[in-house]
């Protein structure tokens, strides 16, 4: 899976929530659960563990490049406690 992001948000990230995208990461190697979808920009909600195993939403865009698509992060947080039912209910 090809993932980009922009390196002064996840630099704010990491400052504010303790967390980037590059913790965010891992949730693709384990299992996570697609809570949201948007098609205008093609766009979902992501619930599951990164790095530390910190369940978290990362809300992801779908963009297309000359090497096709890839998907955009563009914010995550700790998961909130209707995130974590939905997240357990889930999987």
């Amino acid at each position: 899976m090809k993932v980009s992001w922009d390196s002064a948000k996840n630099d704010l990230l990491k400052r504010t929530r303790g967390i980037d995208f590059n913790d965010a990461l891992e949730m693709f190697r384990r299992t996570y659960v697609v809570q949201a979808k948007n098609d205008n920009p093609e766009q979902y909600k992501a619930i599951g563990f990164a790095k530390g195993g910190v369940l978290i939403s990362l809300i992801v865009e779908v963009r297309y490049d000359d090497q096709g698509e890839y998907e955009w992060f563009v914010t995550l947080w700790k998961a909130t406690k209707d995130e974590v039912k939905i997240y357990e209910k889930g999987v």
